[in-house]
């Protein structure tokens, strides 16, 4: 809302300029006057459309920091962490499908239908284990649209988990430590001496 507001305001500013120039009838034929009026306007219209493109890069660059909220918070601190679950335990398709499963409502009963009822987190997923709906967990990691990313063909080659998403066990709220975007996953394949070609991920 604050970039959209400085966009307008800095339009409204340029054509008011704009339009100063335009009825100043009196200046009309001193050149020179209408010749820095012009200079000023492009060099206006310059350093505005840079001041707009770093405030978009900013604001993204704030967006993408901002976390959404999980319908559960999971402790990764204690399930990775303090317990040394394995990854695969919850994420159990990473090793044979493209995409890492999130585990289910009643795979997460496995256990709390024991441990942890008095919990105030594990209250919620009880209250839709027993309801029967599925908990909306949000995305944090993602590739661009125009990438297929195959978690089993990097497990069968041991890259580690954390390579892309970090020290989770250390993580009380997940979040993104790598851009994965194309030139982070270049530079993370030619380091491991993987393939490079346009049809490695773009298929």
């Amino acid at each position: 809302m604050a970039l959209l507001k400085t966009f307008i305001a800095f339009f409204i500013f340029w054509g008011v300029i704009f339009v100063s120039a335009l009825v100043d009838l009196q200046h009309l034929f001193a050149r020179q006057v209408l010749r820095n009026k012009l200079k000023f306007m492009i060099l206006s219209l310059v350093f505005g459309i840079i001041v707009i493109g770093l405030l978009a890069a900013f604001a993204s660059a704030k967006a993408s920091q901002q976390l959404p909220q999980q319908p559960v918070a999971f402790p990764h601190t204690i399930h990775a962490g303090k317990l040394g679950i394995a990854c695969t335990f919850c994420h159990r398709t990473v090793q044979s499908e493209p995409v890492a499963s999130i585990p289910s409502v009643e795979q997460c009963m496995f256990c709390h239908r024991v441990v942890g009822k008095e919990k105030p987190e594990i209250a919620k997923l009880v209250k839709a284990a027993d309801a029967g709906t599925p908990l909306n967990w949000l995305r944090i990691n993602r590739v661009p649209d125009t990438v297929h990313f195959n978690h089993a063909s990097h497990i069968r080659v041991s890259i580690s988990c954390s390579i892309c998403h970090g020290p989770v066990e250390k993580m009380v709220k997940i979040k993104p430590v790598r851009s994965l975007k194309m030139g982070d996953c270049v530079k993370c394949h030619r380091s491991n001496s993987a393939p490079t070609g346009c049809s490695t991920c773009h298929y």
